[in-house]
């Protein structure tokens, strides 16, 4: 009977048969970025910008936002480097909209990530960004 567990160091998803000669299945699990994700308020025009992060093992990020106001144009980055923040190749862009909850599934375009937003010209009184890393590949879009 195969056995499951959670190696949490590693963050994957382990089932292991005790037989001789049997294959070990290994599955990588989702991760909530807590360096490109934020809980709290922003006044006007100030942004909040993460941290650039390792995504080599992820086949998908989602973003997903709650402000109560709208953000500046093209507020919402999704940069990718491929050395860790010295170059920039590539980013999606977004405006989110006022008081609805939005989430944006990309794919990754590079090995290193940072998200960030930047407000509108009016103070926040709730915003959030998450930021989950998937070890699946989703269709990319905007929910």
């Amino acid at each position: 009977m195969a056995k499951q567990y959670v190696d949490m160091e590693n963050r994957k998803f382990v089932e292991t048969n005790l037989r001789p000669q049997t294959t070990v299945r290994v599955r990588q699990l989702s991760t909530v970025s807590i360096d490109n994700s934020y809980d709290n308020t922003l006044i006007a025009n100030e942004s909040f910008r993460g941290e650039w992060e390792d995504i080599l093992p992820y086949a998908t990020i989602v973003v997903s936002v709650l402000a109560s106001d709208t953000s500046a144009a093209d507020g919402l980055e999704i940069e990718f480097s491929p050395d860790n923040g010295d170059t920039v190749v590539n980013k999606y862009t977004y405006s989110v909209p006022a008081s609805t909850a939005k989430s944006y599934i990309v794919a990754p375009l590079g090995r290193y990530i940072r998200l960030t937003y930047t407000n509108g010209a009016t103070a926040l009184t709730e915003f959030n960004i998450e930021t989950i890393y998937k070890p699946q590949a989703l269709q990319p879009t905007e929910i």
